[in-house]
């Protein structure tokens, strides 16, 4: 990485928490990543810093109404290069006043295939009853757009 970055994400999705039939497009979410290359480029640490607005419906004990959550969410992670091809992640990132979760793992580099596969291994901390889990992503990408 050449220099830092920032970006602006806004979305709309449903809350694959939520029950059968409260899933419905509507769930909003806004978070404004950055990037920032230390130590010559060997170590890049990404930040991002959002907000996430849950319709779900949450019965309220006195009439059944519904209520509507607010939600803060952040994330930290860092990249550190181990060869042209491959670096090692570790990350963590949360919403709200929930424990973070932790994640780490690989990242390969297919550059001339303008894709990148992720390979991690992660945990809820303090939160009995959610164990790790595996995850692996694949991003794809193309040349500079501005």
């Amino acid at each position: 990485m050449d220099g830092w970055g920032i970006g602006v994400v806004v979305g709309v999705g449903p809350n694959p928490s939520a029950d059968a039939d409260q899933r419905r497009f509507g769930d909003v979410y806004v978070f404004s990543p950055a990037s920032v290359p230390l130590l010559q480029g060997r170590l890049i640490v990404h930040g991002n810093l959002g907000w996430r607005w849950d319709r779900e419906t949450v019965p309220s004990t006195v009439d059944g109404s519904g209520s509507e959550a607010h939600h803060l969410t952040w994330g930290l992670r860092t990249d550190l290069p181990l060869h042209r091809f491959m670096s090692f992640l570790l990350e963590g990132y949360g919403e709200g006043s929930e424990r973070p979760s932790v994640q780490m793992g690989f990242r390969t580099h297919f550059a001339d295939a303008g894709m990148e596969v992720d390979w991690s291994w992660g945990r809820a901390l303090g939160r009995p009853g959610e164990g790790p889990g595996f995850t692996l992503g694949v991003s794809l990408f193309s040349g500079r757009l501005f």
